[in-house]
């Protein structure tokens, strides 16, 4: 019988942690704050409300993992983790009398997720393989907003179960207990008849309209994603190394207001062949003129459903090709490796138009959107290694 502990598994290790952390608030929003107003020329009668007796953002986690590597050549790396965010800092958009906002804390927020790696990595006279493949989830939960809040103004209690974040046009982010932070909402919609088909007037035009019951706003998806995957290969012959690394983001949606005002103006591909075709078909065979469509449709406000792409993409992320200089060579003072190095190399795969991985901000709740942004770039680039 083979032996197990040589043979097939060769380490193992359990792990476990717990750990309570605590966020700062925001700056300033103890004191009191008046707005400047450019029109006018003059300051706000409003002030920010003062917020007293302020408690840092607490966020307690935990997680659990395993490590192992197993028949002489693999290694395997799994951890769970679980946070619960409290405490959160925000402006419930009251309306109170005599103020600008009003912040309160409350809310909870949660996050579980799974990470694994799995490793291989094995030699053959002069040449040697490594691969690595790694994948994550997510799963961002709301569980509270404003549950038995207390207004610091009149002191009455407050529960809030939807809270809008604000966005860019009639893409909207709206928190709701039992959503994540991510959630992305039209508020805006085609003029519709009593079947719910597009209304098409006697002139062949349609219009839209706005959505004003934040209840009934139309989900367009959430922007964060539900898994991101890497899969990295090395190889080595001699003094010779070359290597590659594909990454993957699966799920998620983005809004392309770009392309809504590119549609608008009737300079997009999408246009051309409209006017090609000399019709949009809606509803399965009406036909409206595409100047009517994508006027309505596109533009600053544009209806964000239709301008909503999947954020999917899977993308060479990384490759290289370098050489090792021996020792002998600088009296084995050092080694030397010269690189060539490309990184965020080929797209191959994605349905948005631009690409899902671009940030336009480092603001929550504005992820995932593109206005005019500047395009991905390509890079390449020399790397030069010295080893004593």
């Amino acid at each position: 019988m083979p032996n197990l502990n040589r043979d097939y598994l060769s380490f193992m290790k359990l792990r476990g942690s717990f750990a309570s952390v605590g966020t700062a608030f925001e700056r300033y929003i103890a004191n009191p704050r008046y707005e400047w107003n450019e029109s006018t020329g003059q300051w706000s009668n409003t002030t920010q409300y003062p917020v007293y007796n302020l408690k840092p953002e607490r966020t307690e986690s935990w997680e659990v993992g395993l490590t192992l590597r197993f028949l002489k050549n693999f290694n395997f790396d799994m951890t769970y983790y679980n946070t619960t965010t409290k405490n959160q800092t925000f402006n419930p958009q009251l309306g109170v009398s005599g103020y600008s906002a009003l912040y309160i804390q409350t809310g909870a927020v949660r996050n579980q997720g799974i990470e694994l790696a799995l490793g291989y990595e094995n030699t053959w006279k002069d040449f040697t393989w490594s691969s690595n493949y790694t994948f994550s989830t997510n799963q961002n939960k709301i569980t509270t907003l404003a549950d038995n809040a207390i207004n610091p103004v009149t002191n009455e209690v407050i529960s809030i179960s939807t809270l809008n974040m604000g966005g860019l046009g009639s893409a909207r982010f709206l928190l709701k207990e039992g959503g994540s932070m991510g959630d992305i909402y039209s508020n805006i919609d085609m003029k519709r008849d009593a079947n719910g088909n597009v209304y098409v007037d006697q002139n062949g035009n349609v219009t839209t309209e706005k959505i004003e019951n934040s209840d009934e706003w139309i989900k367009l998806g959430s922007v964060l994603p539900k898994a991101n995957m890497a899969w990295r290969n090395n190889f080595s012959w001699k003094n010779f190394n070359a290597g590659f690394m594909i990454s993957a983001r699966l799920g998620g949606v983005v809004f392309s207001r770009t392309q809504a005002v590119l549609d608008e103006f009737g300079v997009s591909e999408a246009t051309a062949a409209a006017r090609d075709l000399g019709y949009v078909s809606v509803n399965g065979g009406d036909r409206v003129s595409p100047e009517s469509w994508y006027s309505a449709i596109g533009g600053g406000d544009a209806v964000a459903q239709y301008y909503t792409y999947s954020a999917t993409n899977v993308r060479l992320q990384e490759a290289s090709i370098g050489y090792t200089f021996p020792r002998k060579m600088f009296n084995n003072v050092c080694d030397l490796t010269i690189s060539l190095v490309g990184r965020n190399l080929w797209m191959i795969y994605s349905k948005a138009p631009f690409d899902p991985e671009s940030v336009a901000s480092t603001d929550n709740f504005y992820q995932g959107v593109d206005y005019f942004m500047m395009p991905s770039t390509r890079n390449f680039g020399c790397s030069v290694t010295l080893k004593f």
